[in-house]
């Protein structure tokens, strides 16, 4: 059965067509309700709370079950890759206490992702949905024609084996980020796993970072900046979760308020209440995971293959706000 025939298949918990198209690749589960919990936490927030403006509900697009929704023609879809190697975590780095950095890429193409488990290393459930967000990629890349993913399992290996947010140093990596304009600054005397993930910038320039994470409050948030800010409003919407527009608030010396400043990418940030079940992560965010890699930026994505350049990942949000501004 081909990938469009499949659409008749798809439940009508799907919201729109975006999450049709990632269901008819990766036939996932529907979205579900999440366990919510209140778990103290010392680390800080990536955005400042005072001040924040609230945040418009995301409009949804029309439910899919009358056959409005389009799909993707082929033409758009991505083109099919040679199988997979065996799955394979490789140490691409060292951090502050020698550990290895582990990292693993996946696919070829134009269109770069970039996912990052979380700079807490406090954090098992987050580093648990970076390991299996990877494998099942892996398992998947046979249809991933045209996107390259760099999963990065976990930053912050010394915080992982001591069970603390901060590295053998004592530094919250994610508040250590040089600003949008001091890059390039004092490269030496940052942290070596800062180091490593702006060289992965550097290097890779992805089109969009996915930063996956938990949060010690009760209801969990998205933020996002550029063109990722659509699906990232879906999948708040789909979650009950927070949605954030970056930068907005968010602190100096995070990663997602360096990103959205640079505007050399676009950045998600999902982070999901820390009481989750562990057993039950996948399940219950396995489906928003995929959408925000997944979106219906067809049109970026198709640019990316074509000319495989460093083009700036936001350039259609950019054009659809001198389009508002026009009307």
């Amino acid at each position: 059965m081909s990938p469009i025939s499949q659409k008749h298949l798809a439940a009508g918990h799907f919201r729109s067509g975006v999450t049709l198209f990632t269901f008819l690749i990766f036939s996932c589960a529907g979205c579900t309700q999440l366990p919510r919990f209140q778990v103290a936490s010392s680390r800080g927030e990536f955005f400042v709370e005072d001040g924040r403006t609230d945040i418009p509900a995301p409009v949804f697009a029309a439910d899919d079950s009358d056959g409005s929704t389009q799909i993707a023609s082929i033409d758009d879809m991505r083109g099919l890759i040679s199988a997979p190697g065996p799955f394979e975590w490789k140490s691409v780095a060292r951090s502050a206490g020698g550990k290895d950095i582990q990292s693993i890429t996946i696919g070829q193409g134009g269109y770069r992702t970039l996912i990052i488990g979380s700079l807490a290393g406090d954090d098992p459930i987050a580093v648990s949905l970076t390991e299996q967000l990877a494998r099942h990629i892996h398992k998947n890349s046979i249809i991933l024609g045209g996107i390259v993913a760099t999963v990065i399992r976990n930053p912050n290996p010394d915080g992982e084996a001591a069970f603390r947010a901060e590295n053998a140093h004592g530094v919250y990596l994610n508040e250590s980020f040089p600003s949008a304009g001091n890059i390039s600054r004092d490269r030496l005397k940052q942290e070596p796993e800062i180091r490593h993930l702006l060289g992965t910038l550097e290097d890779q320039h992805p089109q969009r970072v996915i930063h996956l994470r938990t949060t010690s409050r009760e209801q969990g948030i998205v933020a996002a900046s550029g063109g990722a800010s659509r699906v990232a409003k879906d999948v708040a919407g789909w979650l009950n979760f927070e949605f954030i527009q970056l930068p907005g608030t968010s602190r100096d010396g995070t990663l997602e308020r360096l990103i959205a400043d640079s505007e050399q990418s676009e950045i998600i940030t999902i982070a999901i209440p820390q009481g989750t079940d562990r057993a039950r992560v996948w399940e219950d965010y396995s489906d928003s995971l995929l959408n925000m890699l997944l979106d219906e930026d067809f049109e970026t994505r198709k640019l990316a293959r074509q000319k495989k350049a460093r083009e700036f990942a936001d350039r259609r949000a950019r054009n659809r706000d001198r389009a508002d501004e026009d009307d």
